[in-house]
């Protein structure tokens, strides 16, 4: 993985593996694509497969509009066209053809699914100060079936 929170020695290092053909998956936020060094060492080793998750983003309609997800067409270009995969669990019909089109996908195969998930239980507990949230919390981690997300919200929180 390549973040902006790596030192720049990891990062180098990563690039390496990757020149010597020891990674099987590189992830990288679509604002790394903005770096041209970053975009010359995946061009020198483009991907065979390109994943876009959370591929709402790329719509200016969908929840969280990122504009650095415009450039990902570009981009698939500059890597000569890999197979594309866009992910995402929230995006309507509209929002679907605005993904197609801004990633440049050429008849792609969409698979919708229902948001029935069994295996997904939410609940809200109330809590009257930070220490009762935070006993709360960690009382229903402990003993929460796993593996788990717990939603925060802030990423300071977290």
């Amino acid at each position: 993985m390549v973040n902006s929170q790596q030192p720049a020695a990891a990062v180098r290092e990563v690039f390496e593996k990757l020149k010597r053909d020891e990674m099987e998956y590189l992830f990288l936020a679509p604002e790394q694509l903005h770096k041209l060094e970053t975009l010359e060492r995946l061009k020198a080793n483009p991907p065979s497969l390109f994943v876009v998750d959370e591929a709402h983003c790329i719509s200016e309609w969908g929840h969280d509009f990122r504009p650095d997800y415009l450039r990902l067409r570009g981009v698939i270009k500059e890597f000569g066209h890999p197979v594309v995969l866009a992910l995402t669990a929230t995006a309507a019909p509209l929002v679907r053809d605005e993904i197609i089109e801004r990633l440049g996908m050429h008849d792609p195969l969409v698979i919708v699914r229902g948001f029935d998930r069994p295996s997904i239980f939410l609940r809200v507990d109330s809590a009257a100060t930070e220490n009762d949230k935070l006993e709360a919390l960690l009382g229903r981690v402990q003993f929460a079936p796993k593996p788990g997300i717990v939603y925060t919200g802030t990423r300071r929180h977290a």
